[in-house]
């Protein structure tokens, strides 16, 4: 009779850390359509409501932060960053946000700092340098297909036209 208490216990256990999943998951999707779909503001409530009911979720911190940086609020966004850390230390997210931030802000020295490891992000804090040998040398280290990089690669051709290069 026990074993079979048990066992009832367990299925029921296994049935609500599913549905849990679930709703994670849907709650996840929601906020990664609204992403999608450049809604900055509807995607953050849909991470903190998952922030909520799971606050152990794996990168929600720098999720919340991304979109907060889209939204402007800076502030909020590093307060996410280091809640992020102490809960992710080792995620690459940390110097790719705060580094997106010093960028947004014009500390562009700064941001060629935190982005050691992202040349697209390089590129464009040297570019607002006036380094353009350096922001060439970047383009040369990113994918052909990464996004946004034209842009700066037209800006590039116009402000070296513009030098007489």
């Amino acid at each position: 009779m026990m074993a079979w208490i048990l066992c009832r216990v367990y299925a029921l256990f296994l049935l609500i850390s599913l549905l849990y999943w679930l709703v994670c998951q849907g709650i996840l999707a929601m906020a990664n359509g609204e992403v999608d779909q450049e809604h900055p503001g509807q995607a953050l409530a849909y991470y903190e409501m998952l922030g909520q009911i799971a606050p152990g979720f794996p990168d929600i911190d720098y999720w919340q932060a991304w979109r907060q940086c889209e939204l402007e609020n800076y502030a909020a966004a590093r307060s996410l960053v280091e809640k992020g850390r102490l809960r992710n230390p080792e995620s690459p997210e940390a110097p790719r946000i705060l580094g997106q931030i010093a960028y947004m802000e014009g500390r562009f020295e700064e941001a060629l700092e935190l982005w050691k490891d992202n040349p697209p992000g390089q590129a464009w804090a040297y570019f607002e340098l006036g380094r353009l040998e350096d922001c060439r040398s970047a383009l040369a280290k990113c994918r052909s297909d990464e996004p946004g990089l034209e842009n700066l690669r037209s800006a590039l051709q116009e402000q070296e036209k513009a030098q007489g290069r």
